[in-house]
């Protein structure tokens, strides 16, 4: 009798580990993470950084030993530590899942907010006074603090950007001319993020010029 009591004292226990995942020897890890700078914009490198933390069993143990992360736009990665950058500006709800050496899993997810970038090159054309096409070109650094800098060339003549500005809200671009041009760029960025068109301005009267339009 006392070793049939045992053998159903151990089938017990046993049934009770199995139910439970032997989550008392190994608990699950938790998830967590963060990314930098924290206001990102598209078209460059975003460092995402694991916190994911895993304290063991109470025999010992611990650690995570993978990593799988979905950043909402279908790119993943399974480094501990990646960088991704988005093709587009928008909201994407990033999602880390951490496994341990135990086997146990935890997921995490946050929402991240991408500005639309003006980083590239556009080309398009700009009408003069007389509605003669000629050709323009933007070659934009949109840097993630969000400063615009670059050139503007109409022709064959260049001239350095004096001034940048973007309002991802209204997704109103502002771009002004140096030296030479004494030119404003008043447009809009498109749902696509790949064509700006609007009017130009002389910069020192305001006087509305006609219309130009690029493409990157």
């Amino acid at each position: 009798m006392r070793s049939l009591r045992f053998v159903k004292l151990v089938c017990a226990v046993g049934l009770v580990l199995s139910m439970a995942g032997c989550a008392m020897f190994n608990a699950p890890p938790t998830a967590q993470f963060t990314w930098s700078p924290s206001n990102p914009v598209s078209l460059h490198d975003i460092q995402f950084t694991d916190l994911s933390t895993d304290t063991g069993g109470i025999f010992g143990g611990g650690g995570i030993v993978a990593w799988l992360w979905d950043f909402g736009d279908s790119g993943s990665s399974s480094t501990q530590n990646p960088k991704h950058a988005y093709a587009k500006g928008g909201t994407y709800t990033v999602k880390l899942t951490v496994t341990d050496d135990g086997g146990e899993m935890a997921t995490f997810s946050r929402q991240i907010d991408v500005t639309p970038s003006l980083q590239g090159t556009w080309n398009g054309s700009i009408l003069d006074v007389a509605f003669f096409p000629w050709p323009l070109t933007f070659v934009l650094s949109h840097s993630p603090t969000g400063s615009i800098s670059g050139q503007v060339s109409i022709g064959l003549n260049s001239e350095i950007l004096t001034a940048g500005s973007f309002n991802p809200n209204t997704r109103e671009v502002v771009l002004t001319a140096g030296v030479g041009f004494f030119l404003t760029f008043r447009g809009t960025l498109d749902a696509s993020e790949s064509r700006i068109e609007g009017k130009w301005y002389d910069s020192i009267t305001g006087q509305q010029g006609e219309d130009f339009w690029v493409n990157r």
